[in-house]
């Protein structure tokens, strides 16, 4: 009996069989696996720090999920420019701060790490509402995405101090050589620090890695609140 069983067991069908029945339990354990961690992520999204903020400040939140119908009232989705309302996976906030509308987005972003793996990594952007005008971004060149930079045009203020720290891209260089004072420059040269902006289809935007705090929000709605304090009123009236 022992040396049958053995024979059936040394069996290649058999051996087949098993092997097949186990990659199919993989499998099935992986399936859970993914669905539990996306149903993770939408309860995530969901009970998101921005649904309470905005009710405390009598905003409008959205989770980013899909079939949830919500749409801010201005800006556009980093760095595509697509309105953010047509991009999901992003929760967002709106919110008014110092008498401005203000929008706060998590998101994430694949890049290509070291190892030549495709990752994901944290990403958020703020945005300021304020009137059209003109492409204008200005950052240190790893931080200007490549969506901006294939649509507009490398621009150089010639200040040696500015243009060794900062890259300009713009989709109007008379613009940009007209905004760029020297008082601008000066005034960004200390304050910007490692930070991109944009200005651009009615708002006034930065960006940098993982998702937002309170903190987070306020500090990057009052910087660009100050940033727009400094940019001159002509740039508002060029047409986009």
């Amino acid at each position: 009996m022992t040396a049958h069983l053995a024979g059936v067991t040394g069996s290649p069908v058999l051996d087949n069989v098993l092997a097949g029945a186990a990659i199919v339990a993989v499998l099935v354990v992986i399936g859970v696996v993914m669905l539990g961690r996306g149903r993770g992520a939408r309860v995530a999204a969901a009970e998101h720090w921005f649904r309470a903020f905005a009710a405390e400040r009598d905003g409008t939140f959205h989770s980013g999920q899909s079939g949830v119908s919500a749409v801010p009232s201005f800006g556009v989705r980093h760095p595509t420019g697509r309105p953010l309302g047509e991009s999901g996976g992003h929760p967002w906030v709106e919110f008014r701060h110092r008498d401005h509308a203000v929008l706060g987005a998590d998101g994430s972003e694949l890049y290509r790490a070291f190892s030549d793996h495709i990752e994901r990594r944290d990403q958020h952007y703020v945005q300021v509402s304020v009137p059209p005008s003109p492409l204008l971004c200005v950052g240190k060149a790893q931080a200007v995405p490549a969506e901006i930079r294939d649509r507009s045009t490398r621009f150089k203020t010639m200040d040696k101090a500015f243009d060794a720290v900062y890259v300009v891209y713009t989709s109007d260089t008379a613009v940009a050589d007209d905004v760029l004072d020297a008082d601008l420059r000066a005034w960004l040269l200390r304050g910007l620090g490692d930070r991109p902006f944009a200005v651009e289809g009615g708002s006034v935007r930065t960006w940098g890695a993982g998702h937002l705090s309170r903190p987070t929000l306020i500090a990057e709605a009052d910087f660009l609140l100050g940033l727009t304090d400094q940019l001159p009123a002509r740039l508002w009236q060029r047409s986009t």
